[in-house]
């Protein structure tokens, strides 16, 4: 069975052993962005609105640009794991600290705005 996997997955004769981790990884990723998606989108519906979506989408828009750019400059000189490193941590500290501003300080609607914004730049492909 395990061979007929790996065949599947165009793997060579024992590398799923080292490709697994891989795929758990990127599944529990999957499942984070998933969830953070379903929860940003909703609580941005109810506490900001459907008709504040283009202002936040151009905010989203302007931000990736800028981030885009930063990406290209500083990934050729720290080189592209720890980039990714860096929008993996990024990511998840923004989600954090969103969580305890929405949770705690009671940020007001702009914080679900604000998780809509950085929801929206995690799920940019660079």
């Amino acid at each position: 069975m395990i061979a007929r996997l790996e065949e599947l997955l165009y793997l060579q004769p024992g590398e799923l052993g080292r490709a697994l981790p891989f795929f758990v990884f990127y599944t529990l990723l999957f499942a984070a962005f998933t969830v953070a998606d379903g929860v940003s989108l909703s609580l941005f519906v109810q506490a900001v609105g459907v008709s504040e979506w283009p202002r936040y989408y151009a905010i989203t828009a302007t931000a990736n640009v800028i981030l885009i750019g930063g990406y290209v400059v500083v990934t050729e000189r720290v080189g592209g794991m720890r980039m990714f490193q860096f929008i993996l941590g990024g990511c998840v500290a923004c989600y954090a600290a969103l969580w305890c501003v929405v949770r705690f300080l009671d940020g007001g609607d702009s914080s679900y705005g604000v998780l809509f914004i950085v929801r929206e730049i995690g799920y940019t492909p660079y």
